[in-house]
């Protein structure tokens, strides 16, 4: 299958719950040995592949699939600690491809929710698997497993400032499909995101048209929400 791509989205593109993901077959038309080049070097490395797709770059189909059953393999064999977490995320991506409501893309679905449960059978406080597995139910159109494993997201493992952006992405996405209890741990976290860096925050909301969600959140810090006030039209003025 050299020669056909596969290009999906990168998460930082729009609310991956909110907006159907989509998937562009053929976007960038190589001649056929440039593609034989790109698919060997791919095929090096699962990680790098899988993680070269996560970011929406144009990977050639065979090495994708190739990938994910390495990883698979390693998973397997115990060979990685990343093993089943990178299988599941292939798998997610092989569903994008395929079209997650048809049969095919349902057991790539399948196949990435078994890895993820795998993996957190015996790492239960990995924030980020559990933050994988959410994508994947909200993929699967499975939207209350989806708010559920966001939350176990949130709860999992130490403080880490890389996940607080994602889990903002992912819980605006997932927003009107939270419960009151998953909304103040949505609210918290966009206040922790504000105190932490309000600008990126700003940002995001912009680019995800979210001001009528994050505003109401930081009423009770009026410096925080005068501030955001000030930085979305200079944002929108620069789209």
């Amino acid at each position: 299958m050299v020669g056909t791509m596969a290009t999906t989205p990168n998460r930082g593109a729009a609310p991956w719950a909110a907006i159907a993901v989509s998937v562009a077959l053929g976007g960038a038309l190589l001649a056929s040995a440039p593609q034989r080049v790109l698919s060997e070097l791919f095929l090096l490395k699962p990680a790098r592949t899988i993680r070269a797709a996560e970011a929406g770059e144009p990977v050639p189909l065979d090495a994708l699939e190739s990938a994910t059953r390495q990883a698979d393999a390693e998973a397997a064999r115990g060979l990685s600690a990343d093993g089943g977490d990178l299988a599941g995320r292939g798998h997610t991506l092989l569903a994008l491809y395929r079209d997650p409501a048809s049969p095919k893309g349902m057991a790539e679905l399948d196949a990435a929710r078994a890895a993820f449960l795998s993996v957190l059978s015996h790492a239960p406080l990995s924030p980020y698997v559990w933050d994988h597995l959410s994508y994947t139910e909200v993929t699967a159109h499975r939207l209350r497993e989806a708010v559920a494993a966001w939350r176990r997201s949130v709860r999992a493992g130490p403080f880490d400032t890389a996940l607080i952006p994602p889990r903002f992405e992912s819980g605006l996405a997932l927003h009107r499909y939270m419960d009151a209890a998953s909304r103040r741990e949505f609210d918290a976290q966009v206040r922790l995101y504000a105190q932490w860096n309000l600008p990126q925050l700003a940002e995001q909301t912009v680019r995800f048209d979210a001001a009528d969600i994050v505003r109401p959140i930081l009423v009770h810090d009026p410096a925080e929400l005068a501030e955001l006030n000030r930085l979305i039209p200079l944002l929108k003025a620069r789209l």
